[in-house]
């Protein structure tokens, strides 16, 4: 008797697939619905069961994603797909089947040329991908490190809306090269082909599947890059690569374009060029001088107003410290920082780094001082709502 061939439900795991999708709620979604998942959850079991017969059945299709444009600085907009939560289940599902190829096919990049999505490795948790909160620090530091030794010219490079741009067909043949199973690579295509706005391109944003995928696009160009002797490290679309001089650059440059056009991407223009070592510098520290000082300000001020006698404190031990004591004086440290980089620089100066990073603080200590400017913020950068709202509610000003 042969045996009964394998179906699509037999290979996705639903429970888990649900498990990852509300990590992409927390950490992720642009959009979130009232009680969405709180309905769900009252029977959650018969909900996946349902969801199981419809695949198994063939009754299941993906519905049309809504797409909501999300705010960006300078007034640029990001086009943000909500998708019922259960195309969710399935799409992460599908991704999920993929893991552990996708996993052997780019684990290999993590730290090393991409320090964005590091992924964890563990096939069966829902937490497949790591923390990433030290990652944008580290891209700095070893890009940092690059220049001190040695890199005389840089090239700083922006792909040009990359999540919808990606190639729907060659993003299938990718995963089919990489030995994923076919049945969940059916109903990936038909998924994104069906929430794509414009056919056979775009992955949607806000979540964990789709970093996923958009991590293993660009993969090839990583391998390209080294394999052509290149030095780089790439944040997501940005990207990195350090020359001996202007004329390596330059050569750099146009490889990079080469290999992204074979993915059908290209850089956006106003985001690249080739930088000299130290105006390379200071594009890549930013704001981070401003903070690693504010930090030692602060840390200090902290230890000559408490009992405490350690010479080791970070900024959270010095937080900590500050909410249990009825000296406040610390906080102005941060107040005299919001008050020169924020508030007295203007908005076309405006760095959402160190104001999320103040903000933050600031919150920390349910500290009002920002909510005059943030009041204005939401009409200025409507792209720091969110962070301004959880402001509002740290300080309970709302």
């Amino acid at each position: 008797m042969s045996a009964m061939p394998i179906s699509l439900a037999d290979v996705l795991d639903l429970e888990l697939a649900w498990k990852r999708t509300l990590i992409d709620l927390n950490d992720h979604a642009f959009v979130k619905i009232p009680n969405e998942i709180s309905v769900i959850e009252v029977d959650l079991a018969s909900w996946l069961g349902m969801l199981k017969d419809k695949i198994r059945h063939d009754s299941y299709h993906p519905q049309a994603a809504n797409v909501c444009e999300i705010p960006k600085p300078k007034g640029a907009i990001r086009p943000a797909a909500y998708i019922v939560p259960e195309d969710r289940v399935v799409y992460a599902a599908c991704v999920g089947a993929c893991y552990p190829n996708i996993y052997e096919a780019v684990n290999w990049t993590d730290t090393l040329t991409d320090f964005s999505t590091p992924l964890s490795g563990n096939l069966v948790s829902p937490d497949w991908i790591r923390n990433q909160f030290h990652l944008w620090k580290d891209f700095a530091d070893k890009s940092l490190r690059e220049i001190d030794a040695g890199a005389s010219h840089v090239v700083i490079a922006d792909i040009a809306g990359y999540y919808e741009n990606i190639d729907i067909a060659r993003l299938m043949s990718v995963l089919r090269q990489i030995g994923a199973p076919e049945l969940p690579i059916r109903q990936l295509s038909a998924c994104l082909n069906r929430w794509a706005q414009v056919a056979g391109r775009g992955i949607p944003q806000g979540y964990g599947s789709s970093d996923l995928l958009a991590k293993l696009y660009l993969t090839s160009v990583d391998y390209h890059l080294r394999e052509a002797g290149f030095t780089h490290y790439r944040y997501v679309d940005d990207i990195r690569i350090f020359c001996r001089n202007k004329a390596e650059a330059r050569k750099a440059l146009v490889e990079l374009i080469t290999l992204l056009r074979e993915r059908g991407l290209n850089i956006q223009s106003a985001k690249t060029d080739i930088y000299s070592a130290e105006e390379a510098r200071i594009e890549i520290e930013g704001v981070q001088p401003i903070i690693d000082r504010t930090v030692k300000k602060f840390i200090n001020e902290v230890k000559d107003t408490s009992p405490f006698n350690n010479p080791y404190i970070t900024i959270f031990d010095a937080e900590e410290i500050l909410s249990s004591s009825a000296n406040d004086t610390p906080i102005e440290v941060i107040e005299d920082t919001f008050q020169t980089y924020i508030i007295s620089a203007g908005s076309k100066n405006f760095d959402k780094t160190l104001f999320r990073f103040l903000l933050k603080r600031l919150g920390k200590q349910r500290n009002g001082y920002a909510i005059d400017y943030c009041k204005n913020a939401l009409e200025t950068h409507p792209e720091e709502t969110q962070t301004i709202l959880a402001y509002f509610k740290t300080i309970k000003a709302v």
